[in-house]
């Protein structure tokens, strides 16, 4: 057994982070530019970062309905659960 830890995740932080940014995103603009969405654990959680930094590049608003029709261009909205999983994000 190995001392080191391959790899944390914590799905709750995430989609606190993914919330936030939904909820604020001018503040957290830093914390979005960072990530990639290679960072997630969570492959819907992935998906709808991927949207928020689309919406982000394009200059166009976020939030719950931009990432839904977001995804919806993606492809990605079954990927996500529906759109009361983002609902739940905030």
């Amino acid at each position: 057994m190995s001392d080191a830890i391959d790899h944390l995740y914590d799905e709750q932080a995430e989609r606190c982070l993914l919330g936030a940014i939904m909820l604020w995103p001018t503040e957290c603009g830093d914390a979005l530019a960072r990530l990639q969405p290679a960072d997630c654990y969570v492959p819907r959680h992935a998906a709808i970062l991927d949207a928020l930094q689309r919406l982000t590049e394009r200059g166009d608003p976020i939030d719950v309905t931009t990432a839904w029709t977001e995804l919806g261009a993606m492809r990605k909205q079954q990927t996500v659960g529906g759109l009361q999983t983002l609902a739940d994000l905030t």
